[in-house]
């Protein structure tokens, strides 16, 4: 570069450098840096992280313990709904009403034909 020709003016560079740290916890380096600014402080951050974590455990097994409520309730549901439709097409075939008893006493038994058909197609055992 000669200084006195056009375009051949002397450039600036900039040069910068950063660190980034993605985690709960900070960097290791970082701790003792906290430590030496307040003593006792990278206890308190494990603590937190900790206590942090422990959350979201407890949040997790209300969240399975609820959908296990669900399911449950709905086993209960059909059960009694399928005892019911069984309990009426014994009494309607008793007392002589074959069509009522047959459907009352098909419906139970074409659900769960579904419900298996529908458990293979997707896989499940």
């Amino acid at each position: 570069m000669s200084p006195g020709r056009p375009g051949n003016e002397p450039s600036v560079q900039q040069l910068s450098f950063g660190a980034a740290w993605q985690a709960p916890l900070p960097p290791p380096n970082a701790f003792a840096e906290y430590d030496r600014i307040l003593p006792g402080a990278s206890e308190r951050i494990l603590r937190m992280a900790e206590k942090d974590l422990d959350g979201k455990l407890e949040q997790d097994r209300k969240v399975t313990d609820a959908i296990i409520g669900q399911s449950k309730t709905g086993l209960w549901l059909a059960g009694g709904l399928a005892g019911g439709s069984l309990a009426a097409s014994i009494g309607f075939l008793a007392v002589g009403d074959d069509i009522a008893g047959g459907i009352l006493l098909g419906m139970p038994i074409v659900l769960l034909v579904r419900s298996f058909l529908q458990r293979s197609s997707r896989g499940d055992s």
